[in-house]
């Protein structure tokens, strides 16, 4: 009898709900837009971890295809000049000019920097100052002019010291980004 009258009493003061169905919608509207926030920031870190690992696909083959594509690779001969080998890590300056980003793995719509000292290329010579997302890979390398001899590998690896390619040896720093 009591839940009656408490009832009667509601609607004759015209109240619709209650203070604590009011409580009960604040904290719903609460929960439901920290929940959107979170979604919202879990979106936006999967986007940003989807375009590094893009970035990092591209430069991470192209780093590769710099140091083991035959187009730049330096030719192994034997003594008498006869063509043994192409050699991974070891890049001849004077194909390198003509190398292209398209050759290595590089597409259109991504910019690219390599970095090698005493060397000239023609690609890959983008300027990053404004870049916010890039990634970038180092790699040492031999860059060598023309063909090497097995001889010259062999000297170098009997005696460090008295090597003809010490002074050869380079890094290349291959960058990339969108």
């Amino acid at each position: 009898m009591t839940t009656l009258r408490l009832k009667n009493k509601l609607h004759e003061k015209g109240q619709i709900f209650s203070i604590d169905a009011l409580v009960a919608l604040i904290i719903a509207t609460l929960v439901l837009g920290l929940t959107i926030q979170i979604i919202e920031t879990q979106s936006y870190n999967l986007k940003q971890e989807q375009v590094f690992n893009e970035l990092k696909t591209v430069g991470h083959n192209a780093a590769n295809l710099l140091v083991s594509l035959p187009d730049i690779s330096c030719d192994l001969i034997s003594e008498d000049g006869t063509g043994l080998t192409l050699l991974n890590n070891c890049i001849d300056a004077d194909k390198l000019k003509n190398i292209e980003k398209g050759k290595l793995g590089i597409p259109p719509n991504y910019k690219c920097r390599i970095k090698l000292q005493g060397a000239q290329m023609n690609a890959c010579k983008d300027n990053d100052t404004h870049a916010q997302n890039i990634y970038s890979e180092k790699r040492i390398i031999l860059l060598h002019k023309g063909a090497l001899e097995k001889k010259d590998i062999s000297d170098c690896s009997n005696d460090p010291n008295n090597c003809k390619l010490k002074n050869e040896k380079n890094l290349a720093e291959v960058s990339v980004w969108k």
